[in-house]
């Protein structure tokens, strides 16, 4: 294990047990590579496992660069506090007065009142962009100078017709392109030169890039996924990262770091919120410290200013989001919301509601102030605790078959601040990982058989060509032999006998009019046994 030496013998023992749970992890999550730190008033532990390109062998280290993706929303918003704190800007200044071409057409409220206060805390209740800013394979749809016309036609009311503006919660990257829109503006620099200049180079942080000509070797991890087969595979190499400049998805998704760069990041945002609450508490005695800190307005970006409260409130803290940050009190069930971990806090499960998966429940408040962001093809998890000048940091290349970066930050906050009773997270992210690999295809064998319906009056056979993985299934209607059709698969354990070619619907003579109707949905139980299918053999019935 790669760390320096901790004065408390028993955090050592508890970082080195906390390590073999992240090798754990890494198993159970199939993770090509995972980096992970911990601060606590200086670097105690660094370490990374695995590889960060699978086909050349080369290995991950804390110097390997990751897609931060929503994380670089820590640095924007940074970038709008040293802007204020310039002198250039004030939190209370409307977006209008720096963007004068902003106007939502849905809500002249928008347009007259929404500030920098509304835009980074997510309630100006402009809808998502979603599809319309990316595309297949990760790929950027929109340049900058598109980004602002788009939003001014997005919707602003919720599906109740009622006005979102200032009473509604809505996350949405676009807001921080608008931000970065600002920085440009007042700065009279390109959103990229602006994070160089005034964030990075003072910080000493060589291996963050904003920009593909940020890099300057190949320690950059690929980023992977899992096939429905099993496989691993590299994502494409499109153009979902490194972004762009220009592109209009940067300010809030764009930035790459390494471990390292992150922990010093860590670090010095700790440090600035430090001494500017010292300062305001002893206005002369403070003064040089401040001085020192690259960073400004840190607590006024990260302080509470959208309450999220949580399902289990008897048991629980509420959430809040700042500007860029998300905060949070222990114990409370909202750790992991925004995590990529959403099969298990579903029903039936809701596993995070469950008094033995909360952290800290007889251990003290605790607050932590933190973002995740989640790339294409891997997620990184940041969570700071300003009260002990702590903070753990997570990153992974793969996310198919859940959040291991939330698992294993969850595994460090425990350790380091001993949290009881001890939470098994290790069952959690089990029964996570299971559940999302449920949409991964399952061994073709288990399908072949006959399914009898309408009190055994109508048939499907099922059969199989092949072996294993390779075997191509088939299914025959009513015992025609004649009908035989090969099975594509669509998802966790459903097929359909349409291949997708227009001319097949008038060859095969289909009269199908929905393409549920091709599909064919296997019901399986806890321990994978075939209990049955499913198929919606006539428009507008149900199911049989």
């Amino acid at each position: 294990m790669s760390s320096s030496s901790t004065e408390d013998p028993t955090l050592s023992q508890r970082l080195e047990d906390a390590v073999t749970e992240i090798h754990q992890l890494k198993e159970i999550f199939h993770l090509p590579s995972i980096s992970f730190g911990v601060l606590h008033h200086r670097v105690i532990l660094r370490e990374s496992l695995g590889e960060r390109d699978i086909e050349n062998n080369l290995p991950a280290t804390p110097d390997t660069i990751y897609p931060i993706a929503s994380c670089t929303k820590m640095f924007t918003a940074a970038a709008i506090g040293l802007l204020v704190d310039d002198g250039k800007l004030q939190w209370s200044d409307r977006v209008r007065k720096h963007l004068p071409d902003f106007n939502p057409r849905g809500d002249p409220r928008i347009v007259a009142e929404a500030d920098i206060i509304d835009l980074l805390r997510h309630s100006m209740g402009v809808s998502c962009l979603g599809g319309l800013q990316l595309g297949p394979r990760g790929c950027h749809l929109l340049d900058s100078a598109d980004l602002m016309p788009l939003l001014n036609q997005m919707s602003t009311v919720d599906t109740q017709g009622k006005q979102r503006f200032n009473a509604h919660w809505m996350y949405n990257s676009a807001n921080f392109g608008l931000a970065a829109a600002i920085v440009e503006k007042v700065s009279g620099q390109s959103y990229a030169e602006f994070v160089r200049s005034r964030i990075l180079e003072p910080l000493g942080m060589h291996r963050t890039v904003v920009t593909g000509e940020d890099i300057h070797d190949g320690n950059v991890v690929y980023q992977y996924t899992l096939l429905s087969d099993g496989t691993t595979r590299t994502q494409p190499p499109t153009d979902h990262w490194p972004f762009k400049e220009s592109d209009a998805e940067l300010p809030g998704s764009g930035i790459g770091a390494s471990l390292n760069n992150m922990l010093t990041w860590c670090a010095a945002v700790l440090a600035a919120e430090k001494s500017e609450a010292e300062s305001a508490d002893h206005p002369t005695s403070s003064g040089s410290q401040q001085e020192k800190n690259v960073l400004r307005q840190m607590t006024r970006l990260r302080r509470a200013y959208w309450t999220r409260p949580p399902a289990d409130p008897e048991t629980s803290n509420e959430a809040a989001f700042g500007m860029g940050w998300v905060r949070m009190t222990l114990p409370t069930s909202i750790l992991g919301a925004y995590s990529a971990n959403q099969a298990t806090r579903e029903a039936p499960w809701k596993l995070h509601v469950s008094r033995s998966n909360i952290l800290g429940i007889e251990s003290e408040k605790r607050i932590m102030i933190g973002h995740s962001g989640g790339a294409i093809g891997g997620i990184v998890t940041v969570w700071t605790f300003p009260e002990t000048q702590s903070a753990v940091c997570t990153m992974v290349n793969m996310r198919a078959l859940g959040d291991a970066s939330d698992f294993a930050a969850q595994v460090l906050i425990q350790a380091l601040f001993d949290l009881r009773p001890r939470v098994d997270l290790m069952a959690w992210a089990k029964k996570e990982a299971e559940l999302r690999a449920e949409d991964l295809e399952s061994e073709k064998g288990l399908y072949v058989g006959e399914y009898q319906g309408f009190d055994g009056l109508f048939t499907l056979s099922i059969s199989a060509s092949g072996t294993g993985r390779d075997a191509q299934l088939a299914v025959a209607f009513n015992h025609r032999e004649w009908t035989r059709k090969e099975l594509v698969f669509f998802r966790k354990s459903t097929y359909s006998f349409f291949s997708g070619e227009g001319d097949e619907l008038i060859m095969e003579l289909f009269t199908y009019r929905d393409y549920r109707q091709t599909l064919l949905e296997f019901e399986l139980d806890d321990a994978g046994t075939i209990l049955g299918l499913w198929w919606l053999w006539s428009e507008g019935e149900e199911r049989a």
